[in-house]
């Protein structure tokens, strides 16, 4: 059959078929010389020529080695969805850049959103992985990290892992995200063994040294809390360092009662003081204008929202000028008005 390679065998030894014309026929009683009749039947030939007419499917598929070419725009759209994902942008963003360097730079360029979120998942974030997993395999101790949130009705638990790495001869501190889990409870039980999970898939059973999350006795207190249960299941002594913003910060509010002005108090003040009112603002943006300053939104600070404080701090320092011509202002105003009364 190699003289014949359309031909192809039959039902039994005696039949075979024809894969061009689709025809099957018998060749017991003549062997080749049937097959040499049958490729001058009319319907033999007229599928032959509309073959060679027709391109080959395989034309339409790509080569097994891209260009040069191909490589080069593969690059640049993984620039551009390393870009996206970077800086935190949507996904849905990219259909309107995508099209907007296709109409200006690369015709070629079709990184919109379903193939940005396609590099990401499947090459972007396995190769971080990987380069996660292979530090991870070089260092001998590590901490880890844990902050559950609750956005609406879904529990989140992130898990960040640090450690100390060495390369050519230079040591820095890195901090990393191992994992990211929802919950579906909020037990000690339930966040100690997601934990473990990724501890036990991360090969750090014996290199956890310390741990890290809020300073509560939910996550640190006797009895069943997330620390006590690692720790059992680790079956060694681990360090429970508590959360160190906290601590930085409750170290600074201890350090502030010191002075004589209460700056929390203060701050909520000044918020409340221009939250509501537009004429205020209004008047604060003219001051900003004449002492040559852009306006800028006064922050507001709660208790319960620690890490808003030194944000609202921040920004009252930098509309000092304005806030301060401002309320001297505003004092003369009162002043006045409390002369015209008396």
């Amino acid at each position: 059959m190699r003289s014949f390679p359309f031909i192809r065998s039959g039902q039994d030894d005696k039949m075979v078929n024809c894969t061009l014309c689709n025809s099957s026929f018998s060749i017991g009683s003549g062997g080749r010389a049937l097959v040499v009749e049958h490729q001058q039947t009319k319907k033999h030939k007229a599928c032959l020529m509309g073959l060679v007419g027709m391109p080959s499917v395989t034309t339409f598929f790509k080569k097994v080695e891209p260009s040069q070419e191909e490589y080069d725009l593969a690059v640049q759209e993984g620039v551009f969805a390393y870009h996206t994902m970077r800086h935190n942008h949507i996904y849905r963003s990219m259909d309107c850049t995508a099209q907007l360097t296709r109409e200006l730079y690369e015709p070629k360029f079709t990184c919109a959103r379903t193939k940005c979120d396609a590099i990401v998942s499947n090459m972007l974030a396995p190769w971080a992985t990987t380069l996660v997993t292979q530090d991870l395999d070089q260092v001998e101790f590590v901490s880890l990290s844990i902050n559950a949130s609750n956005p609406g009705h879904v529990k989140l638990l992130p898990i960040v892992v640090r450690y100390c790495k060495i390369y050519d001869g230079s040591t820095s501190v890195e901090t990393k995200l191992l994992d990211f889990v929802e919950l579906k409870g909020e037990t000690a039980e339930e966040i100690a063994a997601e934990v473990l999970v990724v501890i036990q898939k991360c090969n750090l059973e014996n290199k956890v040294l310390a741990f890290s999350s809020d300073n509560t006795n939910t996550n640190f207190g006797e009895g069943q809390c997330p620390y006590q249960c690692k720790k059992n299941a680790l079956q060694r002594e681990v360090i429970g360092l508590g959360c160190p913003a906290h601590i930085i910060h409750n170290t600074a509010r201890t350090a502030l009662d010191m002075i004589p002005l209460d700056v929390e108090y203060l701050l909520t003040k000044i918020f409340g003081y221009f939250h509501i009112f537009t004429v205020r603002v209004e008047r604060l943006k003219s001051f900003c204008d004449f002492v040559g300053q852009e306006y800028h939104n006064i922050l507001g600070h709660s208790d319960v929202r620690w890490l808003s404080l030194l944000p609202a701090l921040e920004r009252v320092l930098k509309m000092h000028v304005p806030l301060k011509s401002f309320f001297i202002s505003e004092a003369l105003l009162s002043y006045e008005q409390c002369l015209k009364i008396h």
